[in-house]
């Protein structure tokens, strides 16, 4: 039998297999002619149709397969409400999780450190700097104190040079009391600046100076002096805002009465005003360090047994309070005045 234009043969082995892809195939329609020699033929035009619709499948194969990954890209708000919805009931809220966020494994290590109060800090910085009860003379040699005559020369040296200076100027002053008073606390300031300036002084010398000139002031409020002009005569020694300011003169009768607490915890007088001359408070940590918590916390850290019960036997123990060392400023100005100091 003769092929006619426009077909080509295949083999019958193959036709059985062409048979059982097409017969399932709703898109083949290819005209099959069986030869007499077993041999069948179809035309090379619907091979051609039948070519671009097997390109025409695998398109839309690939198109449905970037339609599935799209839809698994982040879900929007709607869709994750929807998801969750869709979630096992007995699985808690908390421990759900979005299917675009994996979840992160938190490391301890790597969490925000909590950051602290001023106030907290300036309370962990006294405490940390305090040495203890047996390590008490090795911060005084630290400080060059290696005598008590040197020790008691440089204590009274805090009030002599201002008590001097005071006593001669204050002569000269026509003003009443008030006005002589603050003469010998502009002087007591402009030594205390010079000791904040002076970078070879031990910091604890230089700030405890600056606890007895706020001592001072506490006094002269005592005694009825204006806050504009005690607060003018901080100024020489201090730029901080008005409002430190305040806050700076408010915490001297708070360690005071630290002092005293300490004193009934079983501190002896002079070993208690010791902790604020050899651990003594920076201007900005005066500013901050007052609160009633923190008082409790110290007072809670000092009364412990390193400090109440050790027995100092190595140490230098020159005899000085704070009172006692305003008491020569005030005296120089009114002799006849009983000096007191109210807590």
């Amino acid at each position: 039998m003769a092929i006619q234009e426009g077909f080509v043969l295949v083999k019958l082995e193959l036709f059985s297999r062409m048979r059982k892809h097409c017969e399932d195939c709703h898109d083949c329609n290819i005209p099959i002619q069986v030869l007499s020699d077993g041999r069948i033929v179809t035309p090379i035009d619907s091979l051609h149709n039948s070519s671009n619709i097997r390109k025409r499948k695998a398109s839309k194969s690939s198109d449905s397969t970037e339609n599935a990954l799209t839809n698994t890209s982040p879900l929007t708000p709607q869709s994750e409400t929807e998801a969750t919805r869709l979630q096992s009931p007995s699985q808690p809220p908390e421990t759900r999780q979005s299917p675009s966020k994996p979840s992160a494994q938190r490391n301890p290590e790597t969490k925000k450190r909590v950051r602290r109060s001023p106030k907290t800090e300036a309370f962990s910085r006294f405490v940390k700097n305090a040495p203890e009860g047996n390590r008490w003379r090795e911060r005084q040699l630290e400080l060059g104190l290696n005598t008590v005559e040197k020790y008691e020369h440089v204590i009274q040296g805090f009030s002599r040079r201002a008590y001097v200076v005071s006593k001669r100027e204050c002569c000269k002053e026509l003003g009443h009391l008030g006005g002589e008073l603050i003469v010998v606390g502009k002087n007591l300031a402009l030594l205390t600046k010079s000791s904040l300036e002076n970078v070879d002084l031990q910091r604890s010398f230089a700030y405890f100076h600056v606890l007895i000139l706020l001592s001072y002031y506490e006094l002269l409020r005592q005694k009825g002096v204006s806050n504009e002009a005690i607060d003018e005569l901080i100024q020489t020694v201090t730029e901080i805002r008005e409002r430190d300011r305040k806050a700076l003169l408010d915490t001297v009768p708070w360690i005071h009465q630290l002092i005293l607490e300490l004193v009934q915890r079983g501190w002896t007088l002079h070993r208690a005003t010791e902790l604020f001359f050899i651990n003594a408070i920076s201007i900005s940590d005066l500013v901050r360090i007052r609160s009633d918590e923190n008082f409790t916390s110290i007072l809670e850290h000092f009364s412990a047994d390193k400090f109440v019960n050790c027995s100092y036997d190595d140490c230098l123990t020159p005899s000085y309070s704070i009172p006692g060392l305003i008491a020569p400023l005030f005296n120089s100005v009114n002799p006849t005045d009983q000096f007191s100091y109210e807590t």
